[in-house]
């Protein structure tokens, strides 16, 4: 039990380094020549990973990274692209011993929202919630609204 339990966490820091990996200056460094091509104050704002209005698609990559998810708004003045950018809303780690009938040898565990239930007698969970922290909105090539957090 020990070597799976300590193989897991090793696992998890893996993935927390590579996830880490992802950050405006990596993204730089695999884009040089685009990044180059960005105003002083342009690049400041990549650099920081924040956006603004008039930002082309490849600007906005290199700020943020790739969306989450894309979708399209056609209203009355034509089409235009949305960028998701998504977190996990009140996510955390949950697990415990037991069976779903009782106390064994089974570990319960891994990221949830809305848990109940008892770490003796099994574990339920409700889907994960996730939510936009930021949205880009692109017209005719540029960012023309950006919807985020305040």
């Amino acid at each position: 039990m020990k070597p799976k339990i300590l193989s897991f966490f090793i696992g998890l820091a893996a993935l927390a380094i590579l996830a880490g990996c992802a950050t405006p200056e990596t993204r730089i460094k695999k884009n040089p020549t685009v990044f180059a091509s960005f105003t002083p104050a342009e690049q400041e704002l990549v650099r920081q990973g924040r956006v603004a209005i008039g930002f082309t698609p490849p600007m906005v990559r290199i700020a943020l990274g790739n969306p989450d998810r894309v979708t399209q708004r056609i209203d009355k003045n034509g089409t235009s692209e949305i960028w998701h950018y998504r977190s996990l809303d009140d996510c955390y780690f949950y697990g415990g011993f037991g069976g779903p009938w009782g106390p064994g040898p089974y570990w319960h565990g891994g990221w949830g929202r809305g848990y109940w239930g008892s770490y003796w007698g099994g574990y339920y969970g409700t889907p994960a919630v996730y939510r936009d922290y930021i949205r880009a909105v692109f017209t005719n090539g540029h960012l023309t609204l950006i919807e985020q957090d305040a």
